[in-house]
């Protein structure tokens, strides 16, 4: 946006991930940008703050902070005791979804928003009924399923219970204070940014359009947004402890195996197998298949076992990190396949990057993507046998039923990756660089994400 508009952008966060997004964010500008790295101002509300999700605390702290900004007060980052001058009020405010309290906050210092009725609905009428708590209702509302069929625009029908298709344990908070909520802040906004892009999902992405017409509202898709130019490279392997070791091993690894050899694995800093002898099952059959790999292992439930260290550091081939650059790994002609939960960011800088992926999706919106890549694209695989608990339940588009032992997640570890490093993964890999190439159209001069977020600076007067 600072490219585009001579505007200024108050980026409120935590001191904790304070100097993970000013990293970031100077990814994304060359040396002789620093005036337009000026008018970012990225400033820290609350210390000692290490949950995702927050709290009371952080809340307080920002309806503190946003009131301030539309009164246009100064405002002191707590990390670096900078103190910011005064701007003026905001425009607009741009908020994550699962921010409920923060979005409230926003909605109602802005003094224009409006009750709307929401899901918490459903839950308040069967706590009413069964007498209940609350959060365990909440929670079954959205983590339960019956065996219906469900209907994404873009996709093919699904039982509910593929929406979850490991055993992986939410809090009760997660549902009732933040993903219960989400529906709150869509249905307030005025308006929606998807960092999905038009390339990617265009049913999906209409579909949402569509309904945000009805009420006068639009929809802005910004994706992808991906750090670029001379310092993405260097600045994400700062992040890494690692990060020369994991260069020169990319690097040793093209000089020995060629181009596409090398097997990345990853499942984002949250998501870990419920079961994690899976995992070192599937390592077993990546070494046995002499496939160079890195694992990263960054999720705080990831405990890598002496005897898994030991018998990479044995094997030669392999690297186990607890924080990898992971565009760095992505854009290395070294790599050739990605092994992924199926976020939505990963997915997108693995796309922009040409690599496929093999899905290991656990929730949320790791299932669809993996299905609409595996089913609707043809450019993935996604393993099965490593489902747990409804996930080992029958599956609406193939009507198979995984088997889930470790020898079915042997075999298939053993198929899928003969595959992918063979003739079918090449043409997979083929197909994918039509959809990288419009991708990589989405933020040209007449690109449709640069059209839509010109569009929202226009709207709001910048």
């Amino acid at each position: 946006m600072v490219r585009l508009r001579v505007i200024v952008v108050t980026f409120l966060t935590t001191a904790a991930l304070y100097d993970r997004i000013k990293s970031e964010i100077s990814r994304s500008f060359e040396p002789n940008e620093e005036h337009l790295l000026d008018r970012i101002r990225v400033i820290a509300l609350q210390k000692n703050l290490q949950d995702h999700f927050g709290g009371d605390t952080l809340d307080t702290a920002f309806e503190d902070a946003y009131s301030k900004l539309i009164s246009e007060e100064p405002l002191t980052c707590v990390k670096t005791g900078t103190s910011y001058d005064s701007v003026r009020s905001p425009d607009a405010a741009i908020v994550d979804f699962f921010a409920i309290v923060p979005f409230n906050a926003a909605k109602k210092l802005n003094r224009n928003g409006e009750e709307r009725r929401n899901l918490r609905a459903k839950v308040e009428a069967e706590v009413k009924r069964s007498g209940r708590p609350f959060n365990l209702v909440a929670t079954e509302v959205l983590f339960g399923s019956d065996g219906s069929v469900v209907r994404i625009p873009g996709l093919p029908p699904m039982y509910d219970h593929e929406y979850n298709p490991q055993d992986f344990t939410f809090s009760e908070d997660l549902g009732a204070k933040i993903l219960l909520m989400t529906y709150d802040t869509l249905e307030a906004s005025d308006g929606v940014p998807l960092l999905s892009a038009e390339a990617y999902e265009p049913e999906c992405v209409a579909a949402v359009r569509e309904w945000f017409a009805q009420t006068s509202r639009s929809v802005t898709v910004c994706g992808p947004l991906l750090p670029s130019g001379k310092n993405a490279a260097a600045h994400e392997k700062q992040q890494s402890s690692e990060g020369n070791e994991i260069q020169k091993f990319l690097d040793s690894t093209l000089e020995s195996h060629g181009t596409h050899s090398l097997l990345y694995i990853s499942f984002g800093s949250m998501f870990w197998p419920a079961k994690p002898d899976v995992i070192w099952a599937f390592l077993d059959v990546v070494m046995e298949l002499k496939i160079p790999f890195i694992l990263s292992h960054a999720s705080p439930l990831a405990v890598v076992p002496e005897e898994v260290s030991q018998k990479v550091r044995e094997y030669g081939l392999g690297l186990l990190s607890p924080w990898t650059p992971q565009q760095t790994i992505l854009n290395h002609p070294a790599t050739g396949w990605f092994v992924a939960h199926g976020g939505h960011n990963g997915v997108l800088e693995a796309t922009t990057a040409g690599v496929p992926q093999i899905f290991w999706p656990f929730a949320a919106d790791q299932p669809l993507n993996a299905v609409h890549l595996t089913h609707n694209l043809d450019v993935a695989y996604e393993l099965i046998e490593v489902r747990t608990g409804k996930g080992l339940l029958p599956i609406l588009r193939t009507g198979y039923t995984p088997v889930g032992t470790p020898e079915a997640v042997r075999n298939e570890a053993k198929d899928v990756l003969t595959k992918a490093f063979g003739e079918d993964g090449e043409r997979k890999r083929a197909k994918l660089q039509a959809l990288k190439k419009a991708l990589a159209e989405s933020w040209a001069e007449d690109g449709p994400s640069r059209r839509d977020v010109e569009a929202l600076l226009d709207s709001v007067g910048v």
